[in-house]
């Protein structure tokens, strides 16, 4: 398709309904940026998120800014087919991003009308034709239309993202033959009865979607105006879509499609058919060519992608607003080696390292538990470049515990690879180094002329290798410290046959942890006894966020994020694991210890296991007490620092 100019389009009085997905929000953005666009209310459709978190991010979203007179109002009604629950977490983490977990949200925003009425009265009150844009399930319009058919006068276009012509659509369920794309298949009857209602629609389908991917060569470009509010904003929230798999799911720029065509409609061609949609199984969704319907819709046949990237692009380079500062604390120096299994944590943690001016931090190598092996090494790669330790070498842990942690927890890092700050950061792949983990942790305490602390923030399968292969090093480690294991309180696994007394990190490799724990040296223990005081919590996220003009405390509000969803809440809660164990390395007084004797269980249905076992000969320091208060605001004062950028 030919490359056009921006056409200055037309202005038009808009009324947003979407369902909570990532790129909904990417949508409302554009809507609030373009100079064409008088958003008039946003409904939100219980389908690709709870609708309660759907509106919450919406409306501070909204108040951000500065839209604090648009209301905002839920859709009650469901349709028959639920999207995946594991799908419909966006909203949650979006409302904690840094921009947007410390405002105080417009309550009278909230309408407390249905979504429906909310539709109803404000087409009435508007003196002009309404723009109805989509991109969810078309529930709450259709509702709005069967309650007062009158509305259908006034509304002049109907902008949808929904359905394929295709033979194939992206819904894969039981008794379902493929045929549809998810909004349509949510509420067949919903999108049936849109179909055929006589409104003028202009439809975008998933194939068109599909020239639009939401991948990493373009969240590199929206980070690279990372200096405008909008664009951090909007990298950050698509960030996530990073983790979507590849196989029968890539993350399209789907929803954003209505709203760019509302700011130029030369991004797209259209053509006119004759359509109808599917309400039966197996094809329920199902939108289709059906010659003598009578419903007729224009539908979007081609996209200028390279005009459609280039508006996105420059219509969020657009600022908000901005906020404060503060000083330190220390302890002894220490000389460190960090080991650490690759997960959200587990970065933060060795950010809160750098940070730390007594200790010198010799080495680093990444287990491959909590997270894929490349994607742990890629991010301590850039961590370290963010504070231009450039020159610290990285190993990979090579062997694997018998336990593997979930697979989804694992690839939850990836989110860190669509961060802005994160993006287009240079790293130095030579730090990465041949030998296996256990070897550099070897050589380099060997190397050390002073005793060395391993800290550990993942299993203990590297440093138990490395144990067994040289005992010696033990006369040159002063102390060990360690986040794991669960004394005096249940621990955190929750796996077939296993009865739940033990720590993940302890878990996935309970042989090794044995090792570490019988080996004589001096080893300080973090266990969920402690831990289980310190939660992530939305109070901790609003302050970290409120020194954000500090590029590290922004940086570590980013990846902070997804926490308050990346565990299911109704089985866990995010603790602040590895970055207290770390802490404690920066500000002893923190915490105080007492000596326990114990041992590592290491057979089913207690594997990992730690339990006092008097008479065992092995003592390990067990945090008693941890000054919470006193925790926070030393872990804040710690990141109001800068952080060196240098670029791709």
């Amino acid at each position: 398709m030919e490359k056009k100019e921006f056409s200055s389009i037309r202005k038009r009085k808009v009324f947003f309904d979407h369902h909570g997905g990532n790129n909904d929000y990417v949508s409302l953005l554009l809507l609030l940026s373009a100079k064409n666009i008088q958003l008039l209310g946003v409904t939100v459709t219980p389908a690709g998120c709870l609708v309660s978190d759907g509106v919450e991010a919406t409306v501070r979203i909204l108040d951000f800014l500065g839209k604090t007179t648009i209301p905002v109002a839920r859709g009650t009604k469901h349709g028959p087919n639920p999207y995946p629950y594991d799908n419909r977490s966006s909203p949650k983490v979006i409302s904690a991003l840094p921009q947007l977990i410390h405002l105080t949200p417009n309550p009278r925003q909230y309408s407390e009308e249905t979504a429906e009425d909310l539709i109803i009265k404000t087409i009435n009150a508007s003196e002009d034709p309404v723009t109805f844009i989509l991109t969810g399930p078309p529930t709450n319009l259709v509702a709005a239309l069967e309650a007062a058919p009158e509305i259908q006068e006034k509304i002049e276009e109907v902008v949808v993202m929904g359905g394929t012509l295709k033979a194939h659509g992206n819904v894969h369920q039981y008794n379902h033959d493929a045929s549809a794309e998810w909004t349509f298949y949510w509420d067949p009857e919903s999108s049936a009865k849109l179909i055929r209602s006589g409104l003028k629609i202009s439809l975008f389908p998933l194939e068109v979607a599909d020239a639009c991917p939401s991948d990493i060569g373009f969240l590199k470009q929206l980070a690279k105006n990372r200096e405008y509010d909008l664009s951090d904003l909007a990298c950050q929230i698509l960030a996530p879509t990073l983790t979507v798999p590849g196989g029968n799911f890539k993350h399209l720029m789907a929803d954003v499609l209505p709203a760019a065509y509302l700011v130029c409609d030369q991004l797209a061609t259209f053509k006119k058919l004759e359509v109808d949609v599917e309400v039966r199984v197996p094809s329920e969704g199902k939108l289709y060519e059906d010659q003598g319907s009578t419903y007729w819709i224009q539908v979007a046949q081609e996209i200028n992608v390279e005009h459609f990237r280039e508006q996105y692009l420059q219509l969020l380079k657009r600022n908000a607003r901005k906020i404060d500062l503060s000083k330190h604390l220390r302890t002894r120096k220490r000389k460190v080696y960090y080991d650490h299994d690759g997960n959200n944590d587990d970065i933060l943690s060795l950010q809160l390292v750098l940070s730390m001016p007594n200790i010198e931090l010799l080495g680093v190598s990444v287990t491959p538990a909590d997270c894929l092996l490349e994607d742990g090494i890629s991010h301590t790669l850039k961590m370290l470049s963010f504070y231009g330790k450039t020159n610290i070498p990285v190993a990979k842990g090579k062997i694997t515990g018998p336990n593997p942690f979930p697979y989804p927890w694992r690839c939850i890092p990836k989110i860190m690879d669509g961060m802005p700050y994160v993006l287009n950061q240079k790293v130095n792949r030579k730090q990465v180094v041949d030998e296996p983990a256990e070897d550099l942790l070897i050589r380099l305490v060997k190397e050390s002329s002073e005793p060395v602390t391993i800290l550990m923030t993942g299993p203990c399968t590297n440093f138990a290798a490395a144990l067994e292969k040289a005992p010696e090093i033990k006369d040159n480690i002063e102390e060990v410290v360690l986040m794991g294991g669960a004394v005096d309180v249940p621990g955190n696994v929750a796996q077939f046959n296993h009865d739940g007394s033990a720590e993940w990190n302890l878990f996935y490799d309970p042989a090794a942890a044995k090792t570490v724990f019988t080996s004589g040296l001096e080893v300080t223990i973090f266990s969920l006894d402690c831990t289980n005081n310190v939660p992530v919590n939305y109070d901790f996220l609003k302050k970290l966020a409120s020194q954000r003009e500090h590029s590290a405390s922004y940086l570590a509000s980013m990846l902070w994020t997804p926490t308050v969803v990346t565990i299911p809440s109704a089985e866990y809660t995010y603790f602040m694991w590895d970055t207290l164990s770390v802490a404690y390395l920066g500000c002893d007084q923190l915490c105080t210890l007492k000596k326990v004797e114990i041992e590592v269980l290491v057979n089913p249905p207690s594997e990992g296991r730690t339990r006092r076992k008097k008479g065992s000969g092995f003592f390990v320091n067990m945090v008693d007490n941890i000054n919470v208060d006193g925790f926070f605001k030393y872990y804040l004062a710690q990141l109001r620092n800068e952080l060196i950028f240098d670029e791709e």
